[in-house]
């Protein structure tokens, strides 16, 4: 029927449109569809290379990778030096005890009982474990940074690495120091014999032993670290802080890692110049992208 309608017709003059509905067909008028050459219009070539390179976001660091290269340096070194530390304890707890048992009578100050010189002890058996660290440190800049010196650890600088540690050490011994004297405000408060003490001096390096040396290892290993990527580096290369706090949420580390690129040397918003941050940080420095 539509193609004797359109036989009939004038040329150029629209056919009506045919709609069914319940009463009846009903003739419906659309606009003509003009078909001239004019109204041709030829395609627009889009090349899609260009269309993938405009609208492909830009690479994101993979954390992931970078601290997994970061934990197959460092690792080793930090269950190193919780061994050194666990026998350190281990050592001044004896030595504690021992002279424990030498007080005749009342409760003993704790400047008694602990040696005269436990820094000087500690930061002698962590020296080797903290260089290797920094070393780690210096190797995992190199690595990321593709700096062509072969031997990144030369440029270690000793004397720095040694207040480093000096430094981390007063801090574990200030918390041990603060355990103990815990536990002798515990037993005093408790009317707590003599000789009855040396039980709560036994349970406060036992806490310490299990509880805090394990974290105070991995602190020590990684401002270590820090120190030797600081080291390889040098002063006002820019770096980024990648944050890595165990799954767990850290305002210190999401707020430096978004603060970008920061010149070697200069604070991070929370004011660090190297992590960590707080003890049981493990955020790490790399470069900034070229």
């Amino acid at each position: 029927e539509r193609a004797a309608i359109e036989a009939d017709m004038p040329a150029g003059e629209l056919a009506p449109v045919v709609v069914l509905g319940q009463s009846g067909p009903e003739a419906v008028d659309v606009d003509p569809i003009d078909t001239s050459e004019a109204a041709h219009v030829a395609p627009v070539a889009v090349d899609s290379r260009e269309v993938l390179t405009e609208t492909e976001p830009p690479v994101a660091l993979d954390a992931t990778s970078v601290l997994d290269r970061r934990d197959a340096l460092l690792v080793p070194v930090e269950k190193s030096m919780t061994r050194t530390l666990k026998r350190l304890v281990s050592d001044e707890q004896n030595e504690v005890l021992d002279r424990l048992r030498r007080i005749r009578r009342g409760l003993p100050d704790i400047d008694a009982l602990l040696p005269d010189d436990d820094a000087i002890a500690f930061t002698a058996a962590l020296r080797s474990d903290f260089v290797d660290a920094a070393a780690a440190g210096a190797r995992f800049w190199a690595g990321e940074s593709a700096d062509v010196d072969a031997d990144p650890t030369g440029r270690l600088d000793h004397e720095v690495l040694d207040g480093g540690l000096e430094l981390r050490v007063g801090d574990l011994l200030s918390l041990r120091r603060a355990h103990l004297q815990r536990a002798l405000e515990h037993a005093d408060a408790d009317g707590t014999e003599l000789a009855e003490l040396g039980d709560h001096v036994r349970a406060a390096y036992r806490e310490w032993r299990t509880q805090s040396v394990p974290q105070l290892a991995g602190d020590l290993a990684a401002a270590g670290f820090a120190l030797g990527e600081q080291v390889a580096a040098g002063e006002g290369t820019p770096w980024r802080w990648v944050a890595d706090h165990g799954g767990l949420p850290c305002s210190d580390a999401e707020d430096n890692s978004l603060a970008g690129a920061i010149d070697c040397g200069a604070p991070f918003p929370t004011g660090d110049v190297v992590p960590p941050a707080h003890p049981g940080c493990r955020c790490i420095l790399v470069p900034v992208p070229r």
